[in-house]
């Protein structure tokens, strides 16, 4: 066994909630839910296949029967492992399925909840009455000021370094946690560990070899459909008085939920023309909704692409949608304050039985103009970057 002790910075309080929807104690299960969403998106993006155990059908299961009979035989314990996960995707490989136990564990230290205070309003926005509604009243997440403690247990150092890389990603483009589309879980953290990125290419190749049958649905998230910009903020008075708060806060401000909301009205509001740009099957979505009778909420192209990327309102349990853009809250990093937009863009999506084919760089560039618009005399924005481009990075010398 590896232990490593990495420090953690929680840039934007991170959540993971309970039953109740509150967050009473950090849950190290929820922190490895997320690690593994983003580790799947690695395999993916590394052109592997990774299954989505939430699915029926689709999780993998250790051949347990396989390596028993390869024991038999006289083969050694590692020839009969390599039965065993033949049929094990990479990211069940790492955080375990059926018959096969996770190969590492963290610890994080103490954190405690601290009291949410969101920024409601922008403009004619006021999303009071939806962040009471989502995260009940008096809502609590994790944050502290100072550093806190994740102590990770590897089986080996080839795992520890798959770990490491997964981490340095989510620091990158990802997070921890719950909630992520609304702004939470973005983190920092301290190692001076080095990363190896072809210790986890190699297992996508050896997967893909033993299993040249096995492809991801296209709705599966993948790295290279992720698109990520930073947004450096000027002048926080400037922002404050757009915000119409009086006070300036020391570390972060919860934004989120309103910036998001606040690209989702502007978007939904386009009118044909304008959103035409955007979807380039428009002609063939327009016939759709004529033939459809829709209802209200659901009747122009432009409600439809908005809620494809930012999510459904609608109370139809089969037409709701998580968001495909994520706004994290404001934070501070290095002394600058700023906030991030992460965007899942895939070249086709199904919503609600409809195939929408977004023109990516527009959608990108849409969204950076709004928040220009609204935002512009006090921010900055850096340029646009692929997930597969930041993953990349990671090992420049």
């Amino acid at each position: 066994m590896v232990s490593t002790t990495l420090e953690i910075k929680t840039l934007t309080p991170i959540w993971t909630g309970d039953v109740d929807g509150k967050c009473t104690e950090i849950k190290e299960t929820g922190i490895i839910g997320s690690m593994r969403w983003w580790y799947e998106a690695i395999v993916r993006g590394l052109g592997g296949y990774a299954c989505d155990p939430t699915l029926s059908g689709d999780s993998c299961k250790f051949d347990t029967d396989g390596y028993e009979k390869a024991l038999e035989n006289g083969e050694s314990v590692e020839d009969a492992l390599a039965v065993g996960l033949k049929e094990v995707c990479p990211a069940c490989q790492l955080f375990g399925c059926t018959g096969w136990k996770r190969r590492f564990g963290i610890e994080i230290g103490n954190i405690s909840a601290t009291k949410l205070n969101f920024v409601n309003k922008l403009n004619d926005i006021d999303m009071g009455w939806w962040i009471k509604t989502t995260l009940k009243t008096d809502p609590k997440a994790f944050y502290t000021h100072n550093t806190v403690t994740l102590t990770l247990v590897s089986e080996d150092e080839k795992t520890e370094n798959e770990i490491l890389v997964l981490i340095k990603l989510i620091e990158n483009i990802g997070s921890f946690g719950a909630k992520t589309q609304n702004g939470f879980g973005m983190v920092g953290f301290v190692s001076d560990k080095e990363l190896t990125m072809p210790m986890v290419r190699n297992e996508v190749i050896r997967y893909n070899k033993s299993n040249p049958d096995k492809s991801n649905p296209s709705e599966f998230r993948t790295l290279k459909d992720f698109y990520k910009f930073v947004v450096r903020i000027k002048s926080m008075d400037g922002m404050l008085k757009r915000f119409g708060e009086r006070q300036k806060t020391q570390d972060y401000m919860l934004t989120g939920f309103t910036l998001k909301y606040f690209l989702r009205k502007r978007i939904k509001e386009f009118d044909d023309n304008k959103i035409s740009t955007l979807v380039l099957n428009f002609e063939e979505i327009k016939t759709h909704i004529k033939n459809k009778t829709p209802i209200k909420k659901y009747n122009k192209v432009s409600k439809i692409a908005a809620r494809t990327l930012f999510g459904s309102d609608l109370e139809d349990e089969n037409s709701k949608w998580a968001s495909l853009v994520e706004v994290s809250h404001i934070y501070k990093k290095d002394g600058v304050y700023q906030f991030r937009v992460v965007c899942f863009l895939p070249k086709i999506l199904t919503y609600d039985d409809i195939n929408i084919e977004f023109d990516i760089s527009s959608v990108i560039d849409v969204i950076r103009d709004l928040l220009n618009d609204v935002l512009g005399d006090f921010i900055e924005i850096d340029e646009t970057w692929s997930g597969l481009e930041i993953f990349g990075n990671l090992f420049e010398d």
